[in-house]
């Protein structure tokens, strides 16, 4: 299992070991679906999985050293998340 989160103002999508916690800005995967996600045109995929840290051939995408923690991303998601809502008057 993963956990799948992204940022559209980076369009940066990333594929975790499964979360601890749930979150409404993350989605979990199984294994198939995650290793087969792909992401739009203009968009990165990063798997942060284990498996492709170890050099799995059917793992994409490598760490970045300058990727925030997935903890800070599903923070800022949540938040532009709700202030993107209509407010009622």
């Amino acid at each position: 299992m993963s956990t799948l989160s992204y940022s559209y103002s980076e369009r940066v999508v990333w594929v975790d070991e499964l979360g601890a916690e749930p979150h409404p800005m993350v989605h979990d995967l199984c294994g198939p679906h995650a290793d087969r996600l792909s992401v739009p045109l203009g968009w990165q995929r990063r798997d942060r999985r284990a498996s492709a840290a170890a050099g799995d051939p059917e793992a994409s995408g490598t760490p970045g050293a300058s990727e925030p923690p997935r903890a800070m991303v599903q923070t800022t998601l949540f938040s532009q998340s709700r202030e993107a809502q209509p407010r009622s008057a």
